[in-house]
């Protein structure tokens, strides 16, 4: 989907890096699971999060070159999550998964409204409301406000590293911070689930 949406994008290895590394890092946790350090987890959620990672570096290398998220990436996304929330028991249920894309969503929502009374600019674009509830569909409701919560600073530390750079500011996409924390609460998900139910 990266290259075919942006004609622009320098070298096959900007594609698919995040994939590999998305493979390798569920692999680690299949391991993990195999040991028995963690619970309840299933192939499913391993084949599924291998696709919402490799769909998600593909938005973000989009959004980043384009400043645009098309909504032919960010609906398949958010139904696909809905679904495969039908098709694998696991931690997020089909009831988890329409409140996740519904917190992700008007979670921004709210807060770009905010921006707007206080400064009467649009904070954000639809895209990247449109993204929030696709994350959501697949991390559930307070696997959206994590993400969002994760997301403000990873947006920070970008906009570090653009400022130390001299990048224009003008051009700062926020769909890349929403998909590192969605990425991040994914991964990690299991893991402080299976902590909470320890200490509980």
């Amino acid at each position: 989907l990266g290259p075919a949406l942006n004609k622009d994008y320098r070298g096959l290895w900007t594609e698919i890096w995040i994939p590999i590394l998305s493979l390798f890092m569920l692999g680690t946790v299949i391991t993990l699971m195999d040991a028995k350090v963690i619970v309840g987890l299933d192939l499913f959620r391993v084949a599924g999060g291998i696709v919402f990672f490799a769909w998600l570096q593909s938005m973000t290398n989009v959004d980043h070159k384009t400043q645009f998220l098309p909504d032919i990436m960010t609906l398949p996304l958010m139904w696909l999550g809905l679904a495969w929330s039908v098709l694998q028991p696991g931690l997020t249920t089909p009831a988890l998964a329409v409140q996740g894309a519904i917190v992700g969503y008007m979670s921004l929502w709210t807060l770009n409204k905010a921006f707007w009374v206080l400064r009467r600019k649009q904070g954000m674009g639809g895209g990247d409301l449109k993204l929030a509830a696709a994350i959501g569909a697949w991390v559930g409701p307070f696997g959206a406000l994590m993400t969002i919560g994760l997301s403000s600073f990873v947006a920070i530390g970008m906009a570090i590293l653009l400022l130390i750079a001299r990048k224009n500011f003008l051009k700062f996409a926020y769909g890349p911070s929403l998909a590192v924390a969605g990425v991040a609460v994914y991964l990690f998900q299991p893991f402080l689930l299976y902590a909470v139910h320890n200490v509980t």
